[in-house]
């Protein structure tokens, strides 16, 4: 999570796809 706390980003099953909730 992004220190303002707006974002999150995880690995998923590929080291390059990230995805943003």
């Amino acid at each position: 999570w992004s220190s303002d706390g707006s974002w999150i980003a995880f690995q998923s099953d590929r080291t390059d796809n990230y995805e943003v909730l």
